[in-house]
């Protein structure tokens, strides 16, 4: 017959006290909280980070095509088509386009990320 394996008393302890112990579940809720809040955080930080880089795109696309109609359309469909390319989804032309009027409808980012955020 196997000799049954005994446990380091530190061990024990910690199952003895984890059976006996009824489980506060005000921990687990202040812990799900902090997560919550933190998680909150992140996400209006990344809001506000995406917002300011589609207005730093569009004010580039901007400046760049100075009201040159059929240029624009050349450097958006450009633009467009190789950030498909190298980050996949989400670049579309009419995207692309919009990251322009997002500029030319907020010229301050202040105001486009208080009013698109």
């Amino acid at each position: 017959m196997a000799k049954k394996k005994e446990q380091p008393p530190s061990v024990a302890k910690a199952k003895n006290i984890a059976e006996s112990t009824v489980f506060d579940e005000s921990i687990y809720t202040h812990v799900r909280e902090i997560l919550e809040a933190a998680r909150k955080r992140a996400y209006a930080a990344l809001s506000r980070e995406m917002v300011m880089a589609y207005w730093n795109v569009g004010k580039k696309i901007s400046e760049t095509t100075n009201g040159r109609a059929e240029y624009g359309a050349f450097v958006v469909k450009n633009i467009s088509e190789r950030l498909t390319r190298d980050y996949g989804s989400g670049f579309s032309k009419r995207n692309v386009f919009y990251m322009r009027q997002i500029y030319e409808a907020f010229p301050n980012s202040a105001d486009a990320f208080a009013q698109l955020s």
